[in-house]
C-alpha cells in the first residue's frame, strides 16, 4: 500500500520566486490530492512550466492527500560559464572490492578522470573529496588538466559512507569558490545504503544552489533508483559530463577511455600534495 506523504517538495526551474509563489504552491497541492508521486517525478498545471519532485516524507513513492505539505521552491540561477565541480568519493570498505582484480576505487578514478577529460572545456577548476564515515582527505581545487584522480588511493577503503555528512562536508568547500559560476557535486559510490539518505542528501545539495549527481558503481544493485538520484554508471560516465556542459552552456564532446584492468589499476601517475581533513576512520 502506498504511503501518505506529510511533505512533497518541488522544485521549480531556477530564478527568482514570483511574486505569486504561495498560491502557486497552493493550486499545485490541490491539483495533486489524490496523485501517486515520487523523487524525479515531473508534475504541473497546463501553461506552467515543468516543476520537478526533489524530496517527499516519507521517502519513496507516495501518494498525495489533502493534508499534505506541498513545497515549491525555485533555486538560484547562475550565469553560464565554466563550473566549478567536486567529486565526493565514497571510501567505504565495499569500495576496496571488484571484480577481477579492479577495485571500485580503481574504476571510480577511472570514471573521474573520463568525466574532466570529456567536460574540461565547461570546468573552471575541480577538486575531489574522499569521504568515509568522516572526511579522510581532500585534493585541492585545480584545473581540469592537472587533475589525478588516482590520488584517491591513498585513502585506504574502510568503514562505512554517510552520504549526507559526506554532501555536506563537499558543499562546505564548494562554498569557499566563487558563486557567479555553475558549481556541481558528483558523488562517486557503490551505491550502498543511498535509497532514502541519497535523495535527501541531492535535494539538499538543489536548495543551496549546487547541483548534484551520482556516479554509480553497480546499477543492477537495487541499492539505487536511477530517476532518483540521477544516477549513472562508472562504465558510462557520459551523461555527467554532458550535464556539466548544459549547466556551462559549453557543448562538451565525449573522450573515450579504456576501463582499468588489474594489472594497471591503483598506481598513481605522479606525486600530488594532499590536504589532510580527518585521518580517524572507524
Amino acid at each position: 500500500m502506498t504511503k501518505r506523504a506529510r511533505v512533497v517538495s518541488i522544485r521549480a526551474p531556477p530564478g527568482a520566486a514570483p511574486a505569486d509563489a504561495r498560491e502557486r504552491a497552493e493550486a499545485l497541492a490541490h491539483h495533486l490530492v489524490g496523485q501517486h508521486v515520487a523523487v524525479g517525478h515531473t508534475v504541473g498545471l497546463p501553461g506552467w512550466p515543468s516543476v520537478v519532485v526533489d524530496e517527499t516524507e516519507p521517502a519513496g513513492a507516495v501518494v498525495v492527500g489533502d493534508d499534505t505539505r506541498v513545497e515549491l521552491w525555485w533555486p538560484p540561477a547562475h550565469p553560464a560559464g565554466p563550473a566549478q565541480v567536486l567529486f565526493v568519493v565514497d571510501a567505504s570498505l565495499t569500495m576496496g572490492r571488484g571484480p577481477a582484480g579492479a577495485t571500485m576505487m580503481d574504476r571510480a578514478a577511472w570514471a573521474i578522470e573520463s568525466v574532466v577529460l570529456s567536460a574540461h572545456q565547461a570546468i573552471e577548476r575541480v577538486g575531489i573529496l574522499v569521504h568515509g564515515s568522516t572526511p579522510r582527505m581532500t585534493q585541492p581545487f585545480l584545473g581540469p588538466g592537472e587533475l589525478n584522480a588516482h590520488v584517491i588511493h591513498r585513502a585506504p577503503a574502510r568503514g562505512t559512507f554517510d552520504i549526507l555528512k559526506a554532501c555536506d562536508a563537499g558543499l562546505g568547500l564548494l562554498a569557499s569558490e566563487p558563486a557567479d559560476a555553475p558549481r556541481i557535486l558528483v558523488v562517486v559510490t557503490d551505491g550502498r545504503g543511498l535509497p532514502d539518505d541519497g535523495a535527501r542528501a541531492i535535494a539538499g545539495a538543489r536548495r543551496r544552489g549546487v547541483e548534484a549527481y551520482v556516479l554509480l558503481a553497480d546499477p543492477d544493485s537495487g541499492a539505487v533508483d536511477g530517476a532518483v538520484l540521477k544516477a549513472v554508471t562508472f562504465s558510462d560516465p557520459r551523461p555527467i559530463a554532458e550535464a556539466i556542459g548544459r549547466a556551462a552552456g559549453i557543448e562538451v564532446r565525449h573522450q573515450p577511455r579504456e576501463p582499468p584492468s588489474p594489472l594497471s589499476a591503483g598506481a598513481p601517475e605522479f606525486e600530488i600534495v594532499i590536504e589532510t581533513i580527518d585521518e580517524g576512520s572507524p
